[in-house]
């Protein structure tokens, strides 16, 4: 017999009432039938079932060591996580909700255990301190978020956020915010901050400020060796959190934001963004992209960059944006002049690669006053 079935036995006061009189020693038919009021029949079946479950001796005595063998089974006391936070989200883990989450989904569970963590402390809001929960309610709860209930149930274990005995859960640690939020409250209101976010002519490419983003997701995207062939040496392979970190520090400085992330339905892609000039050259940027390439061939690169050219016009103020494009790169090439950009002349020699010299594709789009029309009126 376990815990639960032992307290459906007690949950019958007639049972309950023999088990007290068998703690005394004196349990007998003649007994129960005159202080509770019972036929002979119903006495002979409670004390029948009673030691049917191994509670009560022959001799009508209580069996204590099977009392004591139940005792084991239940759930210590709620001794709190070592780990138990107070107090509402820092930045950094807004980041990282905002980057895992779309609505009130997770879209994906963190490999970083570092994540992960703060995505297991917003899962933790669904479990209310004190409250005992069967498994198949935490499964539940946990399916309204992600598919893989059963390992985000084993994280929050692990993590000593629930804890566990003979199928019933219960919140021993995690985030405690100061303040609940309102009930109806989404995912999108608890996690958006400064972020900004652009739509693009593809429904499923939206462009995101690097602010939305966290280190673990641009190192798990970015460390490509087929991206870094293309690029600058600033953006290295491998590429480790580390290298995003420092990344994120440029990218989130400007304000308007230079750089943005590029999302497919949610989830990182690539990166696109510019680096204004300076002196006679005020009002002119060098933009430049990169993309998985699991996510090649598929326009996406085209429709971020088509789209962050015309916030470079429209809302960084700029009247030209220019691209350098490896000749090797013939993809590129493509995305520059479907985005509209015109090819303005080639550079030879101009990149130095991993030792060897690289042509350079001049690409440049202008949006100056003398090109708008005119309008034709009498003076």
């Amino acid at each position: 017999m376990d815990a639960i079935d032992f307290a459906r036995i007690c949950l019958d006061p007639t049972r309950l009432a023999a088990l007290g009189r068998a703690a005394e020693g004196a349990l007998t038919v003649d007994w129960l039938s005159a202080a509770l009021g019972l036929t002979r029949r119903d006495a002979l079946s409670t004390i029948a079932s009673l030691r049917a479950a191994g509670l009560v001796n022959e001799d009508g005595s209580l069996d204590r060591q099977a009392l004591h063998t139940i005792a084991r089974m239940l759930p210590g006391r709620d001794e709190p996580s070592p780990n138990i936070l107070e107090g509402e989200w820092s930045e950094s883990e807004a980041r990282v909700l905002r980057t895992f989450f779309a609505e009130d989904r997770l879209v994906e569970i963190p490999v970083n255990r570092a994540s992960r963590r703060v995505i297991l402390e917003r899962l933790a809001q669904e479990f209310e301190p004190g409250v005992r929960y069967p498994e198949a309610d935490v499964s539940r709860r946990l399916e309204d978020f992600h598919p893989d209930y059963a390992a985000l149930r084993r994280y929050l274990v692990d993590e000593s956020i629930l804890s566990r005995a003979q199928g019933t859960y219960w919140r021993t640690g995690g985030r405690f915010p100061l303040d609940e939020p309102d009930e109806g409250t989404s995912m999108v209101e608890l996690t958006s901050g400064a972020g900004m976010l652009l739509a693009t002519q593809d429904p499923h490419v939206t462009l995101s400020s690097f602010d939305t983003v966290a280190p673990d997701a641009i190192a798990a995207v970015a460390n490509d060796e087929r991206i870094a062939r293309f690029m600058t040496n600033a953006f290295p392979h491998p590429y480790t959190v580390e290298d995003a970190e420092r990344w994120l520090g440029i990218a989130t400085a400007d304000d308007p934001p230079h750089h943005f992330a590029v999302m497919v339905e949610g989830s990182l892609a690539g990166g696109v963004g510019c680096e204004p000039k300076r002196d006679i050259n005020t009002g002119s940027a060098e933009i430049g992209w990169w993309l998985n390439p699991e996510q090649w061939g598929h326009g996406i690169a085209t429709a971020a960059v088509s789209r962050f050219i015309d916030y470079c016009f429209d809302d960084l103020d700029l009247h030209r944006v220019e691209a350098g494009v490896f000749l090797t790169n013939p993809a590129s090439a493509r995305v520059a002049e479907k985005a509209g950009m015109n090819l303005e002349g080639i550079s030879k020699d101009s990149y130095v690669k991993a030792g060897v010299l690289v042509d350079r594709l001049n690409y440049g789009l202008a949006r100056s006053p003398c090109d708008e029309p005119a309008n034709d009126h009498d003076e």
